[in-house]
């Protein structure tokens, strides 16, 4: 007992120290500068509404750190990214299961209202010679963000580009296309939330989409953080990575928006150890773009978070539509969260990757090693249930997540 008041001790020292820095750091707001060049753009000219705007466009814009000589030409004020503490989660109401997570014509589907992303092309230079990161679906260059052009305010960026593999007619590929740039205004609509990664902007010539540009995680993939530093992670600590996962997944709910993609390796580590969800609703984007099925599209692996009922019904589907992914195959995806990050372990980690598309079709549930508390493994359980309509809501989880916290 005495050791885990000392350790929930020095958890509430970090968690000021957190409120602290987050309240008087407050980064400057990028910028958009330089002119765009003509990249040798692979998807024809006309087929491609460019993403940019500029910068005295975008007023209101919410999702960038406020810089605090805001009021110059080119820079608008915004509110900075919060960070401290879990907080409860706010009472909304939560979207139906069938909500749709993605857009069909370029605008968002929940009724909310599209900003577009600041275009950083001339801003933005590789800091490698090669991507340093290749998942299933993109390429990821860690490079230099000059802010307004000037050397001197310089920043480390991910910049990520989609590839695109398949075979399409004109006519899809700018349907495609389209629902891209949809994707890539909502993210920048929804990122003014602690727990989802901001978009600076998109960047010409890296791709021949628009590659999109965001802060580079200095502690890598969730995955990266829970397997290289579980035994150093308190476990005080561990629950509140799940409650600051809880926290940015109901965002997105809240505003009638799936993931449809979680996973280890798309919930991000920042320097101040905060926790970030990316990716949401690339990954069917990319689906369509390469005509191939979700779990081929994304990082090796994936399938270990996918719902089964996703699996079977993408089995079932013979080649035709990809199944539509809801609310419900998120949260099954958040209990192998749960799990990972409780045990360092990713979800099926017996098992071979191949093996678990097997295993998938049957409901067979991944082991939960003896280490885990009975309140955790019967919350991950509850997340797996096969009837979708039995799983927990987020509310419920941080509920159960705050009670094993308060033992």
């Amino acid at each position: 007992m005495a050791n885990r008041d000392q350790e929930r001790g020095l958890t509430n020292q970090r968690v000021r120290q957190r409120e602290n820095d987050g309240r008087h750091h407050q980064p400057p707001q990028p910028t958009v500068a330089g002119s765009a060049r003509n990249p040798g753009y692979n998807v024809p000219r006309s087929m491609l509404q460019q993403v940019r705007s500029p910068a005295e466009s975008h007023r209101g814009q919410t999702t960038l750190p406020s810089n605090p000589e805001a009021g110059r030409k080119g820079e608008p004020p915004t509110p900075p990214r919060e960070h401290g503490t879990p907080r409860s989660l706010p009472q909304t109401t939560q979207p139906p299961g069938n909500a749709l997570m993605s857009v069909s014509d370029g605008s968002p589907s929940n009724g909310m209202a599209s900003t577009e992303p600041p275009n950083l092309t001339g801003s933005v230079e590789k800091a490698e010679q090669f991507p340093g990161n290749h998942g299933g679906y993109a390429d990821v260059w860690k490079c230099r963000y000059y802010r307004g052009g000037n050397s001197e305010r310089e920043e480390m960026v991910a910049v990520k580009c989609i590839r695109l593999l398949g075979e399409q007619n004109q006519q899809e590929r700018a349907k495609a296309i389209k629902r891209y740039q949809g994707e890539v205004h909502l993210w920048v609509t929804l990122t003014a939330h602690r727990h989802v990664l901001p978009l600076y902007g998109t960047v010409d010539g890296f791709a021949p989409l628009p590659a999109l540009v965001s802060p580079w995680a200095e502690n890598g993939t969730l995955a990266d953080y829970v397997g290289r530093d579980h035994r150093r992670l308190s476990y005080d600590r561990k629950l509140e990575i799940i409650l600051d996962v809880t926290s940015g997944l109901h965002h997105l709910h809240s505003s009638n928006i799936c993931h449809g993609d979680l996973t280890g390796h798309n919930i991000l580590i920042d320097r101040n150890e905060d926790v970030l969800i990316s990716d949401f609703g690339l990954s069917s984007i990319v689906a369509e773009f390469n005509r191939t099925d979700y779990f081929q599209s994304c990082k090796p692996g994936a399938i270990r978070w996918a719902d089964p009922q996703l699996v079977i019904d993408l089995i079932n589907s013979n080649g035709g539509p990809l199944p539509r992914k809801n609310m419900t195959n998120d949260i099954y995806s958040m209990g192998c969260i749960i799990l990972q990050v409780a045990t360092g372990l990713v979800p099926y980690h017996d098992k071979h990757d191949c093996a678990v598309q097997f295993v998938k079709p049957n409901w067979e549930n991944p082991v939960i090693p003896d280490t885990v508390s009975r309140n955790l493994a019967n919350l991950m359980v509850r997340c797996w249930d096969r009837d979708h309509r039995q799983r927990p809501k987020l509310d419920k989880i941080e509920e159960a997540v705050r009670n094993e916290l308060s033992h």
